[in-house]
C-alpha cells in the first residue's frame, strides 16, 4: 500500500508542476532544486523540512529526474 500511495503523490507533483510550467515527468521537488543550481528563488528549504526524513530531497529528487530523462532520451534515437 505505502508503494501505491508514493506513486499516487509523485503523480500528483509531476502533475501540479506541469500544470505551473514544468518540465515534463519532474516532481516539485526536482524543479526546485534545478531553480536552486540556477541561482533562482526556491522552496527547496521548505520541502527538504518537510520531508524531515530524506535529507536532501529535492537534490534526490532531481538526480533520479535526470537519469530518467537522459536514459529516455537516448533511447529516443534507436531505430527498432
Amino acid at each position: 500500500m505505502k508503494s501505491y500511495l508514493d506513486r499516487v503523490g509523485i503523480s500528483i507533483s509531476i502533475l501540479v508542476n506541469v500544470l505551473f510550467g514544468g518540465k515534463s515527468n519532474q516532481t516539485i521537488s526536482a524543479t526546485q532544486w534545478q531553480r536552486n543550481r540556477d541561482g533562482k528563488y526556491n522552496i527547496c528549504w521548505l520541502i527538504d523540512r518537510i520531508f524531515w526524513f530524506d535529507s536532501d530531497h529535492c537534490m534526490g529528487a532531481w538526480v533520479k529526474w535526470k537519469i530518467i530523462h537522459t536514459a529516455i532520451n537516448k533511447n529516443t534515437h534507436y531505430k527498432f
